[in-house]
């Protein structure tokens, strides 16, 4: 039996994408690889540790730890079109559909019965999983993914804000209660990770990993302000593949020249004056992450209506303030990257008020605000932001549907959707509003 025979996928197989950089089409290859030296560490029995998206990898980095960044696998089966079999994996052992189908996703797969059909050779074996308490079921289902890999798992502590102050996003000035109290939980890891792996935290080297990522914040900060250029110079469907090194290379100077490549060659193209869609009439916000078994979705409105994604949450939320960070302070710097954002970034309050603030920023026209059901702490503002949206005159339409779940997905209803907002969309607005 064959593995598309195992998963159980026929038909339709999803669009795909439009790329005009040569760094979105290096970037699977770039992944690949590093896929395949994590397997080799495993096997040279060198540690691997598991980690997600707050977490500080630049201590992992500083004492030569391998990282598995958890995120980047859900998004690559479900590219796969692995999805569907891994989440009917978790209802044939009696999960409920509403959990977080793009965590569970993971579980799916190490529950499977042909563990030589995951995508790269599947996730290396972990010695550790790393995360923080930024949502309870993510955690309980990473508790049920180390109990199946028979691997430990720590998770940090969170102060959570009872009220986000106006300007959260932009600013670091913070109580300092907050950022001592997640120092502390760092040095706690960084002891843990000294007793298990016998390895000293050199604090040069994370000087030099904190320096690196805020010189690739720096240059993410850079081409989000020359994606305000009308017309744009790429669109969404090149701004995913490049997600990658704020992921899984923070701290290295390997992604320093990743996100400087992807600089300079938007940059190239706005300064030669080249649009991403020649005949663009409609820009397009996408505040979320995408459906990542259609990446073409987003090139699927250009011809017809003229229509550009230019703004995507998953990515630009990484805000200016992220390279003035004092790298010198290597572990207060952390605490406000990752401690503090992480913290902010699921608050309602601060949430709408970045979507509003950009959307008038990168003159975008209309708003597609998705509504991912099964992650309640993802979709928990959504008509909070609505509402904002429609106070400052910015047109806006909610999609009900899931980022990885292929089974619900009706692609000529969704597009007829989409296609119906657009035509009711009038870039004259964006001219009166100034």
């Amino acid at each position: 039996m064959t593995t598309k025979e195992r998963e159980g996928v026929v038909g339709w197989q999803g669009d795909k994408s439009v790329k005009l950089l040569k760094c979105s089409t290096e970037s699977t290859g770039t992944m690949k690889q590093y896929y395949k030296e994590l397997h080799e560490a495993k096997e040279r029995g060198e540690p691997v540790i598991w980690t997600s998206t707050f977490e500080p990898q630049e201590i992992f980095r500083a004492m030569g730890l391998n990282l598995f960044f958890m995120v980047h696998y859900s998004a690559l089966c479900a590219a796969k079109q692995m999805s569907r079999r891994y989440l009917d994996n978790l209802q044939k052992r009696g999960w409920s559909r509403d959990i977080c189908r793009y965590c569970g996703q993971r579980l799916g797969c190490l529950l499977d019965e042909h563990p030589e059909d995951a995508p790269w050779g599947g996730p290396p074996q972990p010695d550790l999983i790393v995360r923080s308490s930024v949502d309870d079921l993510q955690s309980k289902i990473e508790e049920l993914m180390a109990e199946q890999m028979k691997c430990p798992i720590y998770i940090m502590d969170r102060t959570w804000p009872i009220r986000t102050s106006k300007g959260a996003w932009h600013v670091l000035d913070v109580p300092d209660y907050r950022i001592e109290y997640i120092v502390k939980q760092y040095r706690e890891l960084i002891g843990l990770l000294e007793f298990m792996f016998h390895k000293t935290l050199d604090m040069e080297k994370l000087k030099e990993a904190v320096r690196n990522s805020v010189e690739i914040y720096r240059l993410w900060w850079e081409v989000g302000q020359l994606r305000k250029t009308v017309p744009a110079p790429i669109t969404s469907s090149d701004h995913w593949p490049n997600i990658i090194p704020l992921q899984f290379f923070r701290g290295t100077k390997k992604g320093v020249d990743m996100v400087r490549r992807y600089h300079d060659e938007v940059k190239e193209r706005v300064d030669k004056g080249l649009a991403a869609v020649p005949n663009e009439r409609i820009r397009l916000m996408w505040p979320g992450a995408p459906p990542w078994f259609t990446a073409g979705f987003f090139n699927a409105f250009e011809e017809k209506y003229g229509a550009v994604f230019v703004w995507e949450v998953y990515g630009y939320h990484f805000q200016e303030w992220f390279h003035k960070v004092d790298a010198e302070k290597p572990m207060e710097a952390l605490a406000k990257l990752y401690g503090i954002y992480s913290e902010e970034i699921m608050n309602a309050p601060s949430s709408v008020e970045v979507m509003v603030e950009h959307a008038q920023e990168y003159s975008v026209d209309g708003v597609i605000l998705l509504l991912v059901e099964s992650c309640k702490a993802y979709s928990n503002s959504i008509l909070l932001s609505q509402r904002a949206l429609s106070k400052a005159g910015i047109p806006s339409m909610i999609l009900r549907q899931d980022i990885v779940d292929i089974r619900d997905w009706d692609d000529h209803r969704v597009k007829a959707q989409v296609s119906a907002f657009i035509e009711t969309l009038d870039p004259e607005r964006r001219l009166k509003r100034r």
